[in-house]
């Protein structure tokens, strides 16, 4: 048994979910559209370095909000979907380099932590889908969200990271 800095028994660790609304914020992201069979492990830190230089040039040295990743799906081509690295920024912040600025609303979320490697956290995916069904919540295109907490890096399962589906009660 190893007790390197980033190892954690159970390997992987899911809160209970809850439903929620949560406030709108400004977004400075950077994008890129992948086939849903796609390892998204290194596109997701390729995308992270975009938006971290991006936030550097606006910011310079300033500590940098927590990570905020979404997957949306494009329903007008099967099986793909955009990969949004980015952070929540002020408003009026304007987009730099390759990074886009959008609006984000407030919106109905169905939540839940997990703690575990970024390669893991899809893992926690299908008990929060279980939920949504159990409670009566419709999974939209805005897709899921994985707002990083704690992050030691790719491979430490002590990252925390609050997953979200962007959801609407069904009649």
């Amino acid at each position: 048994m190893t007790k390197e800095v980033g190892w954690a028994e159970p390997g992987i660790l899911i809160g209970q979910p809850r439903v929620h609304k949560v406030r709108g914020f400004t977004y400075l992201y950077a994008e890129q559209q992948h086939v849903h069979e796609t390892k998204v492990g290194d596109h997701r830190l390729g995308l992270h370095r975009k938006v971290e230089s991006a936030y550097q040039e606006l910011h310079g040295n300033a500590e940098k909000p927590p990570m905020l990743v979404m997957y949306i799906n494009v329903p007008e081509q099967d099986r793909m979907y955009h990969m949004q690295a980015g952070y929540m920024v002020a408003p009026g912040t304007p987009a730099v380099g390759e990074a886009k600025v959008r609006d984000i609303p407030a919106t109905l979320v169905a939540s839940i932590v997990t703690c575990c490697d970024i390669h893991s956290i899809w893992k926690s995916y299908a008990p929060l889908m279980e939920f949504m069904n159990q409670n009566g919540l419709q999974p939209l295109d805005e897709g899921w969200r994985e707002h990083s907490l704690y992050f030691e890096g790719p491979d430490s399962q002590n990252n925390i990271t609050w997953v979200q589906h962007v959801a609407k009660e069904t009649d």
